[in-house]
């Protein structure tokens, strides 16, 4: 598993591209872990009301040896400050 900076040409925004290997997951035995997370993050993602805690599936898309899926990535501060504001960790930038 690689994650990557991907900036989207058309609206210029920043998502965290994760790459999945298929040759690493068939060899792991993971291709149905892959798929049920990848299925949860799209339910989760569309919701009315989404969980603070799942980060929105923007993108899914694969070629011959690799998945991959992205997620809009927060460049200003870490992650864990955007799920949980009120959790009073402080950050260094």
């Amino acid at each position: 598993m690689q994650i990557v900076d991907a900036t989207y040409k058309e609206n210029k925004r920043h998502y965290a591209l994760k790459i999945l290997n298929k040759a690493q997951l068939i060899k792991k035995k993971a291709i149905r872990s892959a798929m049920v997370e990848k299925e949860a993050l799209i339910a989760l993602g569309t919701r009315e009301q989404r969980h603070q805690g799942v980060v929105r599936l923007h993108h899914c898309f694969q070629d011959h040896a690799h998945l991959c899926e992205s997620s809009l990535m927060y460049l200003d501060r870490p992650l864990i400050v955007r799920l949980y504001p009120g959790s009073g960790h402080k950050w260094r930038s």
